[in-house]
């Protein structure tokens, strides 16, 4: 049968409108409960729950698409269902076409043009069109204020997740969420990017694994705050010189490597944050990396630019075309944690090949890193997750995971000392003396908005009591990221009803205490 793109936009559209007030959006959920196959998680929906997925679901149960189109109700399973089925774009800067679905993250920090937002997903809609010259495109939600309604979002704007793309066949096209209609190239093998609305500098840089000081000092630009749309912006490519725009070679890559790891700090930290949970972890890693890379993910090791003819920027365009092929075995650092042993430069060349990335992407990079402790380095992760000071983290990366030469005293003061800066800068001050939460130091929110819990298990209608068994943060959501409601203390008796959500391996539990509610790991309840 045919698939078209256009079919489930006016069946999208056709729903606008329809709303909790008078009880019409029910007809969504019986459309997704009537669906005959393997339900999935052998769930039925509730009428009393969230919609959103709901509704994406709904309209492949309706058209019958579910063969191309992931169904569920929960977005995180929607994610993991897409992703199974090979139509799972992890690429906030990714231009849409009508009939995808947009995931959203309401958490997204405000360092969001510089990496794609990892976060676990809080809602989905499905794109209505799509106006590039605007650099916008319309979305069309279930349970938005209650109601199926229209919302325009920012081409790699803010609080994007990630895109479902279904494999049309009306319009004879396939979405992979790797061509951007935006770029060309030219003579110089450079990649012509064509600037849309919503776009800055260091987001642009982020996309194609280089720092916004190259693009800055290579494209002339005196002010990388100010961009214009329609600009035609060159990321520098192997025949362009270098890279080096006329300067002496490596001068342009490396302008402020000071002011590349300051505007990638906050970034590395919220991704890490989200992965170990532990300030005192994410501070002692990252005061290694600093020390290895000044956190610059194109960095390759300075002792061999000359003898490899390379800058930071022009050696990661080259492995990345494939006009340089020795990347794995030249034995030159790069990268954030100076990746050096071939085995390792081996790994990360083929991760992001098979994201279809570029080696210097930082996100590609930190997902990399943290694949290789959760698979490689189990101990090392297992210190940095349960440390109680930055110094115990830093030492254990020192010694077990980074291990250069030189790991003598001298070298585990300065690296910790680089870790406190990070620590004091992003988690509280001091070294790490006070009491700890599950994860890190608890920060007051304003935010009290609780999600929808996703199952539930049975048994426990009339509710269970649990006994918290260390300081707590309880959350508006599933997972480390989400905002702080308060910090339950250690004996506090909870009351849970069976409902949760499954995050990163870990059950969440929506949980009443003292007249309000939230969700806490239930690695902590006893």
């Amino acid at each position: 049968m045919g698939y078209s793109r256009q079919a489930v936009v006016d069946l999208a559209k056709s729903w606008i409108g329809k709303n909790e007030a008078d009880g019409s959006y029910k007809t969504i959920i019986d459309i997704y409960n009537s669906y005959t196959g393997a339900m999935p998680r052998g769930t039925k929906m509730l009428y009393s729950w969230a919609w959103c997925a709901c509704t994406w679901s709904a309209l492949a149960v309706k058209l019958g698409y579910t063969d191309i189109m992931p169904i569920e109700i929960s977005c995180y399973y929607l994610i993991e269902r897409a992703k199974s089925m090979g139509i799972w774009v992890e690429n906030d800067g990714y231009t849409p076409k009508p009939g995808d679905a947009i995931l959203y993250d309401w958490d997204d920090g405000s360092n969001y043009a510089n990496y794609d937002n990892t976060n676990a997903p809080d809602h989905v809609g499905v794109v209505e069109s799509v106006n590039t010259s605007a650099g916008t495109f319309t979305v069309i939600e279930g349970n938005k204020s209650n109601a199926v309604g229209r919302r325009t979002v920012a081409i790699n704007g803010r609080y994007i997740r990630g895109f479902i793309c279904p494999k049309y066949t009306e319009d004879g096209t396939s979405s992979n969420g790797n061509t951007n209609t935006q770029t060309s190239a030219n003579s110089s093998g450079d990649t012509i990017y064509t600037v849309v609305k919503g776009d800055t500098l260091s987001g642009i840089a982020a996309r194609y694994g280089t720092t916004y000081q190259v693009l800055a000092s290579y494209n002339g630009i005196s002010n990388p705050n100010l961009i214009n749309v329609g600009q035609k912006i060159k990321i520098p490519g192997t025949n362009s010189n270098n890279g080096s725009s006329g300067t002496s070679s490596g001068s342009t890559a490396k302008l402020s490597r000071e002011a590349t790891a300051t505007a990638d700090a906050k970034a590395i930290w919220d991704f890490l944050t989200a992965k170990i949970g532990n300030a005192y972890g994410v501070a002692g890693l990252m005061g290694n990396l600093y020390a290895e890379s000044a956190l610059v993910p194109i960095n390759l090791q300075q002792t061999y630019e000359k003898s490899l003819g390379y800058t930071d920027a022009s050696y990661t365009a080259a492995v990345d075309n494939g006009s340089y092929s020795n990347f794995v075995k030249d034995s030159a650092g790069y990268g954030l944690a100076q990746w050096t042993y071939w085995s390792r430069k081996q790994g990360l060349l083929d991760y992001a090949k098979s994201i279809k990335s570029s080696i210097g992407n930082l996100t590609t990079q930190l997902e990399f890193l943290y694949k290789e402790l959760s698979e490689g380095y189990t101990g090392v992760l297992s210190t940095l997750k349960t440390a109680k000071s930055v110094r115990e983290a830093s030492d254990a990366v020192l010694t077990k995971f980074e291990r250069p030469a030189n790991q003598g005293e001298s070298v585990q003061k300065a690296r910790a000392s680089y870790g406190e800066k990070y620590y004091n800068a992003y988690a509280g001050s001091g070294s790490g003396t006070s009491s700890k939460t599950e994860e890190t130091k608890p920060q007051t929110s304003t935010t009290v908005k609780v999600d929808y819990a996703e199952s539930k298990k049975d048994g426990y209608g009339k509710g269970k009591t649990f006994t918290v068994t260390t300081a707590l943060n309880m959350r508006t959501g599933a997972g480390t990221h989400k905002n702080i409601i308060r910090v339950l203390p250690k004996g506090a008796k909870v009351t849970w009803y069976g409902f949760y959500t499954r995050y990163n391996g870990t059950d969440w539990y929506l949980i009443a205490y003292n007249g309000g509610t939230g969700f806490v790991s239930s690695k902590y309840l006893a």
